[in-house]
């Protein structure tokens, strides 16, 4: 309610307060705004790391992952392409990440090879 902007003082808040509950009581037309606010970081704020889709193509690939691929080369699985299906599905269901440009879950075929050789 812009026409109601108080300076932060007790007495003014309470005899704005007032105001208010009367022109509520009264069922004046009270011109309502409803404002969302934020602030974004600039970009000194950012200084020693990535920022946007760069930060999350070097996350490292999540344990609980690195455990779903070690247990399907155990299970006799060491084909990639194989696996990197079977984790969408993981990752997706039980991990209940959809954001595919999270390496940290959905890892390249590069870093899935290097997990399987380990």
């Amino acid at each position: 309610m812009p026409q109601f902007k108080v300076v932060p003082t007790p007495k003014r808040k309470l005899i704005m307060s007032r105001k208010i509950k009367e022109k509520l009581a009264n069922k004046d037309s009270i011109d309502g705004e409803e404002v969302f606010m934020f602030n974004l970081p600039n970009s000194q704020d950012h200084q020693n790391h990535l920022m946007g889709n760069m930060a999350a193509a070097i996350e490292p690939v999540d344990t609980r992952v690195r455990h779903f691929i070690a247990s399907k080369v155990q299970n006799g699985k060491c084909n990639a392409t194989v696996i990197s299906e079977l984790l969408e599905v993981y990752v997706s269901t039980e991990l209940g990440e959809t954001d595919k440009t999270r390496r940290r879950f959905y890892p390249e075929m590069e870093a899935i090879r290097r997990i399987i050789s380990q």
